[in-house]
């Protein structure tokens, strides 16, 4: 049997709960509680899911964990401007390299108008 979790989570650090709150607020398209995650010092450069696949096969525990996407990448997805500025303003680049490659931000979103 093999069982798959995501969870947010972000590299080991001392803004590591920071990180994880920052993920779990831009999924929630909660701008204010990503704006507190950044203040309780979430690093949106280093804040990445993890995705992890736990494998049960005749009693033995395998398990992989691989890092997933970043709050850009997830801020992007979104759709939401201010979340969008926020982790730029925190230090990001208008870049996002997700897991299908790099993509300009510019490229995502025409103008401010249109977002909402």
């Amino acid at each position: 049997m093999a069982t798959t979790t995501s969870a947010p989570t972000s590299t080991h650090g001392p803004s590591e709960g920071a990180n994880a709150r920052l993920l779990e607020a831009i999924e929630a398209n909660n701008l204010d509680a990503v704006r507190e995650a950044i203040s309780d010092g979430a690093d949106v450069r280093l804040a990445r899911k993890r995705i992890t696949l736990v494998v049960h096969i005749d009693g033995k525990v395998n398990a992989e964990s691989a890092f997933g996407e970043g709050a850009m990448t997830l801020a992007i997805r979104s759709a939401n401007f201010g979340i969008v500025e926020a982790v730029l303003e925190a230090g990001e680049d208008d870049y996002d390299y997700g897991l299908r490659g790099p993509k300009f931000l510019g490229e995502c979103f025409v103008t401010r108008e249109e977002i909402h």
